[in-house]
């Protein structure tokens, strides 16, 4: 998920969305033991990073089987998914 938008109502509104998705979401998801992987890249636009932290917090309240994934440990995150797809 890109949080690379032009304004933080923008981001927060794609946050708060995708919170929404997963609110609806968990029981489905705790049923069948999914996860929800976010891989999350930053906003290019510096004055946004404050918005793109918030965003993140709100992603984290979800009481949803979840994942989230950003740039800097992203190569960790294709790792354990590769050692995992080696096991099935």
């Amino acid at each position: 998920m890109s949080f690379d938008l032009s304004e933080e109502k923008a981001i927060q509104d794609k946050s708060l969305l995708n919170l929404s998705y997963l609110n609806l979401l968990k029981g489905h998801a705790t049923e069948h033991n999914y996860r929800f992987d976010f891989i999350i890249s930053k906003p290019q636009d510096k004055r946004l990073y404050k918005s793109y932290e918030n965003a993140i917090g709100l992603l984290e309240l979800a009481d949803t089987p979840k994942k989230i994934v950003t740039e800097k440990n992203l190569k960790e995150y294709s790792e354990e998914t590769i050692q995992v797809l080696l096991q099935h």
